[in-house]
């Protein structure tokens, strides 16, 4: 059996949502090796993160060697998920946080390329399933502390659709959604009173959202950024198109909001970005820019969502709202 696969690489189709969870006499959730938790003890002062990973299996096959649609979270798979857990644990939210990161059978970029057709029946068994880890989690984990919701990519699609559910109770904990490399669509800013996009450092209740492209909007991958309506410039913390700079590689690049397609354009020489994309066929074939940035949206801005996540917990958590849940299986 063979399995081709690549950490921090994701995909993401914005989504309606579903409801909440089920309820199970036996959990796999029960199990410690479902997931990737902090080192240390849990720190009743801290607050938590609730992390979901984006797409790092791009096939897989089941126990008799048929096409899965979803990944089957062998030894080879589990390796690469936690390669992206741990990154995120250790980079991005350090020891400053309680973590919790789940195991899940996502969705294979293969099957999303190959058979979008039978996708959306797909879409909800992932759903459900992170739904369900995530209630496990409100139920025995999070022993009532505030919490951050946090995902790239296939694990950005994944937060908002828990964002779009949350309880007034359970919102009224949330700090703040990071749906990284993922878009947020004008249905769900209408329709859910607890989907908000974030306008600065330090609102709570809110989603930070972008997704990153190289000196020109014609690297949008629409599947991910197409048709967003949220966007906020993650090292100055604007929605204007007021620019900033970071870092990254030892050179410096300048990012600002594109207000017309709520992307973050990011100019910076294409050599080294173009060569990647080239030799990562994966992204060539399909079909994608190599001017798409997807790949580095949280490679690029580790440190600022660290810094930026310690600001917002030291903010007073949002009033309640009261969300409008929609049917599983809804369609855009």
């Amino acid at each position: 059996m063979r399995k081709n696969i690549i950490a921090v690489i994701g995909l993401v189709v914005c989504l309606a949502g579903c409801e909440v969870g089920t309820s199970m006499a036996e959990s796999q959730w029960d199990d410690a090796d479902n997931w990737i938790v902090a080192e240390d003890s849990i720190d009743e002062e801290k607050v938590d993160v609730f992390y979901i990973a984006s797409t790092n299996v791009v096939s897989a096959k089941d126990e008799n060697g048929e096409f899965s649609f979803r990944a089957t979270l062998n030894e080879t798979e589990r390796k690469y998920l936690a390669q992206e857990m741990v990154y995120v644990r250790d980079s991005m939210f350090q020891k400053d946080f309680n973590y919790f990161a789940p195991f899940y059978h996502q969705f294979t970029f293969e099957a999303h390329s190959k058979y979008p057709e039978k996708m959306d029946s797909v879409r909800n068994e992932v759903r459900r399933e992170v739904h369900e880890a995530f209630d496990y989690y409100m139920a025995n984990k999070n022993n009532g502390r505030r919490f951050i919701l946090a995902g790239f990519s296939q694990g950005a699609e994944m937060i908002t659709d828990i964002l779009r559910h949350l309880t007034p109770e359970q919102y009224s904990h949330l700090v703040a959604a990071y749906a990284l490399g993922n878009k947020i669509t004008a249905e769900d800013t209408t329709n859910y009173k607890t989907v908000k996009p974030a306008q600065g450092e330090a609102d709570t209740g809110v989603v930070i959202a972008y997704n990153s492209v190289l000196n020109s909007t014609a690297g949008i991958w629409d599947a991910v950024a197409g048709g967003t309506v949220a966007c906020i410039n993650p090292v100055n913390w604007k929605t204007d198109s007021t620019p900033a700079y970071f870092t990254f590689r030892g050179e410096k690049h300048k990012v600002h909001v594109d207000k017309e397609t709520k992307v973050l354009i990011v100019e910076a020489a294409p050599t080294y970005y173009h060569e990647w994309v080239e030799t990562n066929p994966l992204f060539s074939n399909a079909g994608l820019s190599k001017d798409c940035l997807h790949h580095w949206d949280i490679l690029f801005y580790t440190p600022n969502i660290h810094d930026n996540a310690i600001k917002r917990s030291r903010t007073t958590s949002p009033s309640p709202a009261s969300p409008t849940p929609s049917p599983l299986g809804a369609g855009e």
